[in-house]
């Protein structure tokens, strides 16, 4: 009798152990389940797609365009600039090209200005100044873009970015090459004498353009080279 009580006294035991050992593993299995839930989850690391990147790949269009220049001639980028510093005059017809190819025949003028604007000209020996593109311009990760204005509704075919650079031999000066046609046609030609053909390409900063002197030369421009009329010309 007394093994049958202690049987079942075992028994009785063993169930009571049985069912709190299941409460505290299904306690302990929701309190995992709810922490699982409830932890921080680690931020993702993956940008923003607003946040493309637009600067790095600019920034390696300009080293690619070096790169290209630097095969045949020994220049670097100007750094370091203003948008103000930067502005200017700069000319196909500098004094230096002239003593090496003589009088010039044709020509073009950019000038940019400090409050962000440009004008661009050309001119042959038969026809006066005469504006063929205007409008913003910005300085941008070693490029100087432009973008026309509204009222340029002709193809002035002027280069959009130019890269800004300086021959190693001339720290200070300041030339725009065209990153497209301008640089196509220095590759093509260079190889005879790549320092003449980098002029010939090149815009030369002739001289600086103040905030000062910027609107009286900017009116003046447009008062005798804006020709509108000459686009409309078919010929043209």
């Amino acid at each position: 009798m007394w093994l049958k009580v202690i049987l079942d006294s075992l028994v009785s035991y063993g169930e009571f152990l049985a069912k709190r050992t299941a409460g505290v593993l299904c306690v302990a299995g929701i309190a995992i389940l709810v922490g699982c839930q409830s932890a921080p989850q680690p931020e993702s690391r993956r940008p923003p797609a607003d946040s493309a990147p637009v600067q790095a790949v600019k920034t390696s269009q300009t080293n690619i365009a070096l790169g290209r220049l630097r095969v045949k001639v020994a220049v670097e980028p100007v750094t370091g600039i203003s948008p103000v510093q930067l502005s200017g005059q700069y000319t196909s017809s500098s004094e230096e090209l002239r003593r090496r190819v003589g009088p010039f025949e044709s020509g073009n003028d950019l000038y940019l200005f400090p409050d962000g604007t440009y004008i661009y000209c050309e001119w042959t020996d038969i026809e006066p100044v005469t504006v063929y593109d205007k409008g913003a311009w910005q300085l941008r990760d070693g490029f100087v873009e432009l973008n026309a204005s509204a009222d340029v509704t002709w193809n002035s075919k002027v280069e959009r970015e130019f890269i800004i650079l300086h021959r190693v031999s001339r720290p200070n000066e300041i030339l725009l090459v065209g990153a497209k046609r301008d640089l196509s046609y220095f590759e093509q030609h260079a190889d005879a004498d790549p320092e003449l053909m980098l002029l010939i390409v090149s815009k030369v900063r002739s001289a600086p353009i103040t905030s000062s002197e910027s609107t009286k030369l900017k009116a003046k421009l447009m008062r005798e080279g804006w020709r509108a009329q000459y686009f409309r010309d078919p010929t043209k």
